[in-house]
């Protein structure tokens, strides 16, 4: 019997005691209206104690079931909070079992299970990526102590002792790449959305950011073009944070270089009024379908990124970076020895698109 039905028994109960109360009040009233006749006093006293029999009689059974309505509800309130307190950090992985019976606490014991499951996933994450992290330190900082007491132990030349340096200093420059995006990442972590961003074009940040990337990669080849013309060069805007877009794009054109075969960039832009996709290409190696489902996870490194530099932070900032913007990022192979990277924004409502097309031409 769930909670609903037993407090209806219990104010049934109630209800019927009152009832039981009035018609005795009731009678009294009559027995003293009755003008203490010889019949009205037998009439009180044959009557009155069996009512009060009854009323006592019924006072206990109401009672008796009051307390046992209040033991049978407390006690898997008290159970199911034992069992909450029972979980700590240490064993997150239990949960509160659901009782067929309970209707109104399984709904509670349901939340609070799934509360758990996001708090596991979340210190599940925190391990793991405490964990990379100190892996990835440990290593330049281990070849910088090997080197520094290898050239101790001999009596260098100055250009033997040049190459140490330079080496020394790859590795430290190593460290400070890895400490850089640690902290973009948790920086990331912490922004929110924010409505007030300004309108940007997105075609201008990705030229920008193209020419940054020539000087930094001399033998790049970057190629832009527009899967189809925008009836409205607006089209191409959408809000965002300039300085984060900047840093998402860098990160896909980076890695577009880094694994291609021929050190070439393909970038397609498709514009309209609802929607703009950028879309980043290049030939190389496919990443498997395995390889995936963890390609946006921090530290994560496919097979096809082993001989390669790097900490596997990349995608884990562009996909946070886009999410911020309310977009969605894919990994798509074509062909056989063809990537494809897509970034979608929707746009806003029909309504608050036409406001801001309005703002940004007049502004003009």
């Amino acid at each position: 019997m769930n909670i609903k039905k037993r407090f209806g028994l219990v104010l049934a109960g109630f209800l019927f005691f009152i009832v039981v109360l009035t018609m005795l009040g009731m009678f009294f009233i009559t027995v003293k209206g009755s003008n203490n006749t010889p019949q009205a006093r037998q009439l009180f006293t044959e009557v009155v104690p069996q009512l009060l029999l009854l009323l006592g009689v019924l006072g206990i059974c109401i009672w008796a079931f009051c307390s046992y309505f209040v033991r049978t509800v407390v006690q898997p309130l008290n159970s199911f909070n034992d069992q909450m307190e029972g979980i700590t950090e240490t064993n997150l992985n239990a949960r509160i079992p659901l009782n067929a019976t309970q209707n109104e606490l399984n709904r509670t014991a349901k939340s609070f299970n799934e509360m758990l499951d996001r708090l596991q996933q979340a210190f599940e994450f925190q391990k793991s990526f405490v964990h990379h992290a100190s892996h990835e330190l440990r290593t330049p900082l281990a070849s910088m102590l090997a080197q520094t007491e290898a050239a101790l132990k001999r009596n260098l030349t100055a250009d033997e002792f040049k190459l140490v340096l330079q080496s020394l200093r790859e590795d430290q420059q190593e460290m400070i790449d890895l400490t850089n995006s640690l902290l973009l990442l948790s920086q990331y972590e912490k922004i929110t959305s924010n409505e007030g961003w300004p309108l940007v074009r997105i075609d201008e940040i990705l030229y920008d950011i193209i020419t940054v990337m020539k000087r930094t990669f001399t033998n790049i080849n970057i190629s832009v073009e527009f899967l189809y013309l925008p009836d409205n060069d607006v089209y191409l805007s959408v809000r965002g944070n300039d300085a984060l877009l900047k840093s998402a794009f860098r990160n896909l054109i980076k890695n577009a270089y880094q694994y291609s075969e021929d050190r070439t960039v393909q970038i397609t832009i498709e514009a309209n009024e609802s929607s703009i996709s950028i879309h980043f290409e290049n030939q190389g190696k496919q990443i498997s379908d395995d390889d995936q489902v963890r390609l946006f996870i921090p530290f994560f490194r496919g097979q096809n990124a082993q001989r390669k530099k790097g900490f596997g932070l990349g995608l884990s900032i562009v996909k946070r970076i886009i999410v911020l913007h309310q977009g969605t990022i894919d990994y798509t192979p074509i062909n056989t020895e063809r990537n494809k990277f897509s970034i979608c924004f929707l746009k806003q409502d029909s309504s608050q698109a036409s406001a801001a097309i309005d703002a940004l031409l007049n502004s003009r």
